[in-house]
């Protein structure tokens, strides 16, 4: 097995707030939300009405753009699955190709990646849909349904377009997905003789039935704010409620610190390590401890001291439990280093983006990383006693980053942390 460096040497980010990575820097170094009315949901039987909506924009522009900037067979493949698949699939791989270039990646290494998608349930308007069709029309669907209802599918066409054919496939572990796959993507290159690895975290096509369902367990913010919607996710704030769903999609190339070198490529960050924990607990209520020891893995496996650690991008998601959980859980894993890291809440301007959220956030932290700032928590305007860590509750800072931890906990007691390195 290799011990070799593992390095970020390209990146995507496709978010309400914008479609290219200096963007989503400038967008939440301002303090600006992506939370706004939903507008390609259908809200007037469900409790949820506001989110991160990417459901309706035109993704025609960034397609015709990247088509003179891609190699011209991957330019082709694009052009010709972005005109069969569905809006947010089309989208993913518009983000693949983004970062194909970010990475500088040539055609023929390109097709050197293993593909890993970061998430499973993908389809659920797209499914719900059919079913609907179904009943209506007793039995007329489109003969696509199906196969594109598959989260595999993805995996798939992300191997078609980069004329890959070695490993592709998909990791679920609800909003942990990220984490699990960039764990898996380590496993590929140190274990199995990959030369590159691609994540692709997808937007999750959300229905009216699963925010309905969220909202019934109590999950999300539905009450307050509904008026307000840039103000209703609110990490760590005395008047929090829940999360807010939105749309989202990251990508993460990952390869050996010596290929990226030979080829020329930039490296963003080093991936040093991954946590991965279990609770055996509760579906839905958060454990401190399960927490704190995928923390610990993470740093111990990615040879990182506590010490070193300058930035927690957190899960932070604004519900009551859960913020006041992982600081518990930073603070047992950490020790006293926990007063001296900048905390910051990523999910209160993005909204949470479901099974994307941990490689978006992990991107949009490797992003600070390198600009020698970090980001405001949005919309602390009534500290909860209870938080005596520092949660950038007074907005941006500059500070120098050389290593960070990124949080991603799941539903069903999956909890995960994975760290990154400066690059000298």
């Amino acid at each position: 097995m290799s011990a070799e460096r593992v390095v970020v040497s390209g990146m995507a980010l496709h978010t309400p707030l914008s479609n290219e990575l200096m963007g989503n820097l400038a967008a939440v170094m301002a303090g600006r939300s992506a939370i706004t009315p939903w507008r390609s949901v259908h809200t007037s039987r469900i409790y949820s009405k506001i989110g991160g909506d990417l459901g309706d924009v035109d993704l025609g522009p960034a397609l015709a753009e990247l088509s003179h900037r891609l190699p011209p067979g991957i330019s082709a493949r694009l052009q010709r699955l972005a005109r069969r698949l569905p809006h947010m699939p089309t989208l993913g791989l518009l983000s693949v190709a983004q970062a194909a270039l970010d990475a500088g990646l040539e055609e023929d290494e390109a097709a050197e990646a293993h593909v890993l998608v970061a998430g499973g349930n993908l389809s659920d308007r797209l499914t719900d849909e059919g079913f609907a069709r179904f009943a209506a029309t007793r039995g007329d669907i489109e003969a696509s349904h199906e196969l594109y209802s598959l989260d595999s599918t993805l995996a798939a066409c992300v191997s078609e377009l980069l004329g890959s054919r070695g490993p592709a496939y998909v990791i679920n572990g609800a909003c942990a997905s990220g984490n699990l796959a960039l764990l898996a993507g380590l496993r590929e290159l140190r274990r199995h003789d990959a030369k590159r690895v691609i994540v692709l975290a997808p937007p999750t096509d959300m229905s009216p039935r699963g925010l309905h369902g969220f909202a019934l367990l109590g999950a999300l913010a539905i009450h307050n704010y509904q008026d307000e919607p840039n103000r209703a996710s609110r990490p760590w704030d005395r008047d929090r409620e829940g999360f807010v769903p939105a749309h989202g999609c990251g990508v993460i190339v990952l390869e050996p610190a010596s290929l990226a070198t030979a080829r020329g490529a930039r490296a963003w960050a080093e991936l040093c390590g991954v946590g991965v924990t279990s609770d055996a607990n509760h579906l839905t209520l958060p454990n401190e401890e399960g927490q704190a020891r995928a923390i610990t893995l993470a740093l111990k496996r990615g040879g990182v001291a506590v010490e070193e650690l300058d930035l927690v991008s957190a899960h932070a998601t604004s519900t009551p439990a859960g913020d006041l959980v992982e600081l518990a859980a930073l603070r047992a894993a950490l020790g006293p280093h926990a007063e001296r890291v900048k905390i910051n809440a990523p999910k209160s301007m993005l909204g949470h983006t479901m099974n994307a959220s941990a490689i978006v956030e992990g991107v949009l932290a490797v992003l600070q990383m390198n600009a020698d700032t970090v980001h405001g928590s949005l919309n602390i305007d009534n500290l909860d006693p209870a938080v005596d860590l520092d949660v950038c509750a007074k907005g941006p800072a500059r500070l120098a980053v050389g290593a960070l931890l990124n949080n991603a906990f799941g539903f069903g007691g999956h909890n995960t942390a994975s760290v990154f390195r400066r690059i000298p």
